[in-house]
């Protein structure tokens, strides 16, 4: 339970510096005009003191200027205690020097905020009540403004609704943030995917380029093939040259024998010619002999035969045989690189295939994920959009809850009646009182029938928004009320209100005779409100 225990009122509205402790018990608060007698004790201030807790807590002033004229800093601090700490808020309005900034203490040692807005959903996350919440659970303003009686059923539906639509509509507007930011992410997500698929139909039509291209030889038999040419390349150009020298030596002695013969030939030729002996230059008598020579000599040079190449060619063609075979091997042995290089590729390709693959699996199962989860926000959308399921569901749990505050409440207020509620109309268009004739009241019955109704609603306000305060104000919620009316009144929040502090405000000085504590509001003549024995 927060409790509070006093507001200090600095230049707000008419106070220029009022403290109000909060005390338990059941309180009479009237007020007196002096500064305009003609409005009796309207304007007093009595509000104004209350108005400050409010404002205090949520920096709402529903006045045109709260700030007391003439004044410079004006400021409200509220005291109370929450789960065994003491908190003290001051906020400002309007000051010259602090604006409307707020300072919160905890045990006197002031709390740090980086920005004003954290303060305040500092202090929303310990009263866990939004403002209008606080007025109409805490704070009656101005009697029963809204007397749930007056109200058509479609209205009082409304007024219910009320309770749940901020929330409803604070999620309404989160699921909708939510749902964009899910498309978008969805829209990235696709695309992301569709680049996957054409990146996977690029390598799968690389690797369909490259199946057709394939080796005809094993690499070790092309080796083995070219060693073995090689090697008997390399023996033939060994007997090729061996065959040239044996040629070239050949060659030459055919020459040497040519060339002698032929000088032989010559001699007896000439010999034969001249017939004179070369050696001792007499007459040759019979040249007989020297003919015979000269015949050998000639018959050996048409005998003797040159040396052939055909050894060499055999062995020159065997080369080129040979060559020719290496050239296309070679051919092959580049054909197999070349292949080779286009084996790696297609690894590449296929392990780039299978990780594009892997990516696309994975792609679809976020994919899948996303779409999840957008179905999802949007049938929570729907379950939550004004006229969603939800809402109804919520709203008829929150009508039953009312109703059975309401039973506790009309048998000790109203037990005129065996069973009073508010019963959903057909189709849950509106609310209707059920249980008794409102227009067949009397006046009095009438005001004790409404005031049970909005105890009810503030009760249950406190019940939604989970924690409870030990303060509740009255404010002129007691007119019209006959004697007999009031004292059941009274006695009734004495009861239910036995640990907490009860403020009935009131411009009706005959109250006074029913309560045991009356704390009187003067407004002086100087326009200054201040806290007088009654």
């Amino acid at each position: 339970m927060i409790v509070f225990k006093k507001v200090k009122l600095v230049n707000f509205v008419s106070h220029k510096e009022t403290e109000f402790s909060i005390t338990e018990g059941v309180h009479l608060v009237l007020g007196e005009n002096r500064a305009s007698p003609i409005s009796n004790s309207n304007g007093a201030g009595k509000t104004a003191i209350f108005e400050a807790i409010a404002y205090a807590i949520y920096g709402k002033c529903e006045r045109a200027n709260c700030k007391r004229k003439g004044s410079k800093t004006s400021y409200v601090e509220l005291e109370f205690d929450y789960k065994g700490d003491t908190y003290l808020i001051r906020r400002y309005y309007k000051d010259p020097i602090h604006k409307n900034t707020v300072e919160i203490y905890k045990n006197d040692t002031p709390l740090n905020f980086h920005t004003q807005s954290a303060r305040d959903k500092f202090l929303e996350q310990i009263f866990k009540m939004k403002y209008q919440n606080f007025i109409s659970a805490v704070i009656w303003k101005q009697g029963l403004d809204v007397r749930i009686s007056a109200l058509s059923p479609t209205q009082r539906k409304s007024y219910f609704s009320a309770l749940i639509d901020e929330n409803f509509d604070h999620a309404l507007k989160e699921v909708k943030t939510a749902i964009s930011i899910k498309e978008s992410e969805l829209l990235v997500k696709d695309e992301e995917y569709r680049e996957l698929l054409k990146r996977k139909a690029y390598i799968e039509g690389q690797l369909k380029a490259l199946q057709d291209q394939a080796l005809d030889h094993a690499p070790e038999e092309i080796k083995q093939k070219l060693e073995a040419l090689q090697a008997e390349y390399s023996l033939l150009l060994k007997q090729l040259e061996e065959e040239k020298n044996r040629y070239e030596e050949a060659l030459k002695e055919f020459q040497t024998q040519k060339a002698k013969l032929q000088q032989k030939a010559k001699i007896y030729k000439t010999l034969l010619e001249k017939r004179i002996c070369p050696v001792c230059r007499r007459p040759i008598e019979d040249p007989k002999d020297y003919k015979q020579k000269f015949l050998e000599a000639v018959n050996q040079l048409k005998t003797l035969t040159p040396p052939t190449k055909d050894r060499i060619e055999e062995i020159e063609t065997r080369l080129s045989n040979i060559q020719n075979r290496i050239n296309l091997l070679k051919v092959e042995a580049s054909k197999l690189e070349t292949a080779k290089h286009l084996q790696q590729k297609k690894q590449q390709l296929l392990t780039q295939l299978e990780e594009v693959s892997a990516q696309i699996k994975e792609k679809e199962k976020e994919l899948t994920a996303i779409e999840a989860q957008l179905a999802r926000l949007k049938e929570f959308q729907n379950l939550i959009q004004p006229s969603g399921e939800l809402r109804t569901i919520v709203l008829r749990g929150y009508i039953d809850l009312y109703n059975q505050i309401l039973q506790t409440i009309a048998q000790e207020l109203f037990p005129e009646t065996s069973k009073v509620e508010l019963t959903p109309t057909k189709n849950f268009k509106g609310l209707e009182i059920t249980g008794v004739n409102y227009k067949d009241l009397s006046g009095g019955e009438k005001r004790r029938l409404d005031f049970a109704l909005q105890l009810a609603f503030t009760t249950l306000l406190t019940y939604i928004g989970g924690v409870d305060t030990n303060l509740v104000v009255i404010d002129e919620a007691f007119d019209n009320l006959d004697e007999a009316s009031l004292e059941k009144v009274l006695t009734f929040l004495r009861d239910f209100y036995i640990d907490k502090a009860v403020y009935v405000v009131s411009h009706n000085p005959a109250l006074k005779t029913h309560f045991e504590s009356v704390i009187k509001v003067v407004k002086g003549e100087d326009g200054v409100s201040r806290l007088e024995t009654a």
